[in-house]
């Protein structure tokens, strides 16, 4: 099993890989993908920073969106 990590350039996100091959043919077994608690908290405080930022008018459309996004991610 290989597992590397990975930062995106345009979220800044870490995700991490794994792949697997039959010791036997050497084909793919699986390929899993997971986005690392790391991104979490990235998101979560680049949000808090955002948040400290604006005006109180902005803060629920922005936290419906971060909201919508981790629940699209996870």
């Amino acid at each position: 099993m290989n597992v590397s990590l990975q930062r995106s350039a345009v979220s800044g996100q870490w995700s991490a890989f794994s792949f697997q091959r039959s010791a036997v043919s050497g084909q793919p077994l699986a390929l899993s993908y997971q986005l690392s608690a790391f991104s979490f908290v990235v998101q979560a405080s680049s949000l808090w920073h955002r948040l400290l930022a604006c005006e109180v008018t902005q803060i629920k459309p922005m936290l419906t969106s971060f909201i919508q996004k981790l629940i699209a991610e996870y």
